[in-house]
């Protein structure tokens, strides 16, 4: 089998500590970094420079560039902060998602015909829809399917987020999703 040979082009430096997810922009022209060190950090591809270092109020585990909104980053946090940064070159265009829960925002994903927005939240999954400009609204929230739930030991030790939605992809308009778990680590 013949596999196509990535050679580094650039390392970048500015994380202080492990680096949980990675997005580049719609165009190619930016890549967003997240990581337990609390900060988001926007490189310019091309020429590897930081372009803007935002503080997130705990470890980013979720990155997702709206396509539609230039500079527009949706992130989620592993306190259960899911937030839109309009502009990330103003850190002060950042909109809370109020989710309910206090429980980490492990994925994304974004209709781009819709408009909605889904996170994975802990075990379950919420739906949210715009209502303004880098605002949305939960409207749904989904479970954990009962072939996964059967799976949690029940010694009274808290293990929910041992089964995390990890992939999350929109079909159809945003009618229907498709989620991927992972249980104990194994897909």
């Amino acid at each position: 089998m013949l596999s196509t040979p990535y050679i580094q082009d650039k390392c970048l430096r500015g994380h202080t500590d492990t680096i949980n997810c990675l997005a580049f922009s719609p165009h190619i022209d930016y890549l967003a970094s997240g990581s337990d060190d609390c900060l988001l950090i926007i490189w310019h591809v091309t020429s590897g420079e930081v372009v803007c270092i935002i503080c997130t109020p705990a470890p980013t585990l979720s990155i997702l560039w709206d396509p539609h909104q230039h500079l527009t980053i949706i992130f989620g946090c592993n306190n259960g902060v899911a937030a839109v940064l309009s502009d990330f070159q103003d850190p002060n265009s950042t909109q809370t998602i109020l989710l309910g829960v206090n429980a980490p925002v492990y994925c994304l994903d974004l209709d781009t015909l819709s408009g909605k927005l889904t996170m994975g939240v802990g075990p379950e999954i919420h739906i949210a829809k715009p209502i303004a400009h880098g605002q949305y609204a939960s409207f749904d929230i989904l479970t954990m399917p009962p072939k996964l739930q059967s799976t949690l030991a029940s010694d009274g030790v808290d293990n929910e987020y041992l089964v995390q939605a990890h992939l999350l992809h929109f079909l159809r308009g945003g009618n229907k999703l498709i989620a991927s778990y992972l249980n104990h680590g194994i897909m």
